[in-house]
């Protein structure tokens, strides 16, 4: 038996793509003001593109094409110092949730992430709360470095769900059997996808559909 969950928004209070990038590009990019700029500038285009109807699948691609370049060699490591500098932060888990993976575990299902982040970037989280599986975002590798594509679907909305059914395909569990937390209303398909879905409340269109399907819901 499985529990699935999502991450940003959902166990961590934060976006870790964002904080990640913000961390990498300090460490990396000399002097540390022109790092902070780059996520600063990336993160105002991908808002102006959202005000102009842009969706999360839009969104998402054009912010991993500022990977590209970047190793996966130094990602890994730098990911490992992200999650260390800020793991102890008041705040970056949102305690219900944590709880709930925490009581799931202990009823004998096994924890899986369900994130459109980065796979690199949660591999820290991931080992933290004991979590052995992550379907998460892949990017495409050339010679040791992204090339700035997303390898296969989006982990986003229906990627999610399609990602969850052929994890428990190749296993022979039952999706009946399986809980699903998501906390955005793209989080719907993945949450569908299981017989025990639960809606972290916090985002209104998502609060509502979960009311109406007669879903758990848990406020964080």
């Amino acid at each position: 038996m499985y529990a699935f969950f999502d991450v940003d928004g959902t166990l961590l209070s934060l976006r870790s793509m964002i904080s990640f990038h913000a961390f990498y590009c300090r460490q990396e990019y000399r002097p540390k003001g022109l790092g902070s700029l780059r996520t600063a500038g990336l993160v105002t285009r991908l808002g102006v593109a959202a005000q102009l109807g842009r969706d999360r699948l839009f969104l998402n691609q054009a912010f991993y094409r500022s990977f590209r370049g970047w190793t996966q060699a130094s990602v890994r490591a730098r990911a490992e110092e992200w999650f260390e500098s800020i793991k102890r932060r008041e705040g970056l888990w949102l305690t219900p949730v944590r709880r709930a993976l925490e009581e799931r575990k202990a009823q004998g299902y096994l924890p899986v992430f369900v994130s459109g982040s980065l796979d690199e970037i949660l591999v820290p989280v991931a080992r933290e709360l004991g979590v052995a599986d992550c379907l998460a975002t892949r990017l495409v590798l050339q010679d040791g470095r992204y090339t700035g594509e997303i390898e296969g679907p989006q982990m986003i909305g229906q990627g999610k769900a399609d990602a969850l059914r052929t994890f428990l395909a190749e296993r022979e569990a039952l999706a009946s059997e399986c809980f699903a937390y998501g906390d955005h209303f793209t989080d719907v398909p993945m949450l569908e996808a299981v017989g025990h879905p639960v809606a972290v409340v916090g985002h209104a269109r998502l609060a509502e559909h979960a009311h109406q399907r007669g879903w758990e819901c848990l406020a964080t």
